[in-house]
């Protein structure tokens, strides 16, 4: 089921794609997919599956990344789901794939670490 899955959703982002739509309709395309399998509550963790599966083996681009910014931006994925499911596929390779390593450290300070601005920190004051 979930090769089924990945395929359709592949499909999908093709298609749309093809078309010349923006990357958020993109990525809503993409959501239909899982909905559509099985009214659930796991769409998002079921498309952040699909989307990690292929980015990381079939579809390694520019635009698939950006598609999965933009489906994490507009919250069709789960962040942290998604960071958890890159994490164990991307590391390991950051040797042989650097640009895959630096694209997933961009959404790792986009999606799980909070900024440190100097600017604020210098009218942060702790009580001693």
């Amino acid at each position: 089921m979930a090769a089924e899955l990945e395929r359709r959703v592949m499909a999908a982002v093709k298609a749309s794609a093809a078309r010349g739509d923006p990357l958020l309709l993109q990525a809503a395309e993409a959501a239909r997919c899982p909905r559509e399998a099985a009214a659930s509550s796991s769409c998002g963790l079921s498309l952040a599956e699909a989307l990690v599966a292929n980015l990381c083996f079939a579809h390694n681009t520019g635009a698939m990344w950006k598609l999965l910014d933009q489906a994490m931006s507009s919250r069709l994925v789960h962040p942290l789901h998604t960071l958890a499911l890159l994490t164990p596929r991307v590391v390991p390779n950051r040797r042989q794939q650097p640009e895959a390593y630096r694209l997933y450290l961009e959404l790792v300070g986009r999606y799980a670490v909070a900024p440190v601005y100097p600017e604020h920190m210098a009218s942060f004051h702790v009580p001693y």
